[in-house]
């Protein structure tokens, strides 16, 4: 039976002592469940969302078909056969990445098959900006029968996913709960450490950010040049792209740095991104043209004018700062996401 922790308001399984707060758990069916009436928003009791398992299993489907598709590319260097075109297996590779990130969106989700049919959908659309800014050709008929196939495809995988990792049902509870988690007496008004603004992370994150972006291009030139031959981008295009994406892993590097150990990673992972945008706009300013190679993709898309002009241009300006603020906010939520703060177990004591 599923009991709940009246100050963390996390529901725990076959314990009666919360393991964060080694305080007595509440039994829900019982009358005296109720302590006192207090309404509060607790960000630690808070689900995480339809979207956000769509986005984290979208990061996952992509990451999961660039490792493979960069695998497969090693496996024909080692067999001295680097010229063959495998283009061809790129919707293989795309199926096998989405069918992990729809068994992920589904597990323990009370309905998989709308979130999975959403899942493909955002896929394929990311699939076509990936096939669009690597200037590979496709038929319009084979997208739309690629993106509806996706869709099904994710549905049902999805579906399977929630079959075998069930969501839990929903608890039907005797008396409605209302928990008391006022501040302790001897801390008026105090917030613990992990929901305080953290400075000392947020600049270093910026500088990382910054500093990241600044040498996104130097560092896959010099990874270019140190495979003697072996990494070698189909036109330039391409390699334009893979430098702003090196770029911008730097970015959320120093937002996930900013957010970590704490309950406010966006909040950090925003503050960190604007600090990063500035940075990085205040060098173009003082540097001028050149400043930022690892931005040419942008270039080329658009057809800016790479000449400089007195300050800044207000599209670079909007560019770098959209940028560090959009990615350094996804690393800050990434960042306390995958590494919360520590909490110490604390003995209880035992009377015999």
């Amino acid at each position: 039976m599923q009991r709940l922790c009246p100050k963390c308001q996390s529901w725990f399984s076959g314990q009666q002592i919360c393991p964060r707060c080694n305080v007595q758990l509440l039994d829900p069916s019982r009358e005296n469940a109720v302590p006192r009436l207090f309404q509060t928003k607790n960000p630690l009791a808070t689900p995480i969302t339809a979207w956000g398992r769509i986005i984290l299993g979208t990061l996952l489907a992509q990451g999961l078909v660039l490792g493979i598709r960069y695998l497969a590319d090693a496996w024909l260097l080692s067999q001295g056969q680097a010229d063959e075109d495998i283009s061809w297996l790129a919707p293989i590779f795309q199926f096998v990445g989405v069918a992990l990130g729809a068994l992920l969106v589904g597990a323990g989700y009370l309905r998989p098959l709308p979130l999975g049919m959403a899942f493909g959908g955002l896929n394929a659309l990311v699939f076509l900006i990936v096939r669009i800014a690597l200037q590979e050709k496709i038929a319009a008929d084979s997208l739309i029968n690629l993106a509806i196939a996706m869709m099904l495809f994710s549905a049902i995988i999805a579906r399977i996913g929630g079959t075998i990792w069930r969501a839990f049902p929903p608890l039907q509870l005797a008396v409605p709960i209302a928990i008391d988690i006022t501040p302790r007496a001897n801390e008026p008004g105090q917030l613990p450490a992990s929901f305080r603004i953290s400075w000392e992370r947020i600049i270093l994150g910026s500088m990382v950010a910054a500093m990241g972006s600044y040498f996104a291009a130097d560092i896959w030139k010099a990874l270019i040049d140190s495979s003697r031959g072996s990494i070698q981008p189909a036109n330039q295009l391409q390699s334009q792209f893979i430098a702003w994406e090196l770029a911008m892993v730097a970015i959320v590097l120093g937002g996930a740095f900013a957010g970590m150990n704490t309950r406010i990673g966006m909040r950090q992972g925003v503050l960190c991104g604007a600090l990063a945008g500035l940075f990085l706009i205040t060098t173009y300013f003082v540097r001028g043209e050149g400043s930022y190679s690892s931005f040419e993709f942008w270039f080329e898309i658009f057809g800016w004018n790479r000449q400089r002009s007195d300050g800044v241009p207000p599209q670079l300006a909007l560019l770098l700062f959209s940028n560090g603020l959009f990615f350094g906010t996804l690393g800050g939520w990434m960042g306390a996401a995958l590494l919360p703060p520590i909490v110490k177990r604390r003995r209880s004591r035992r009377y015999y």
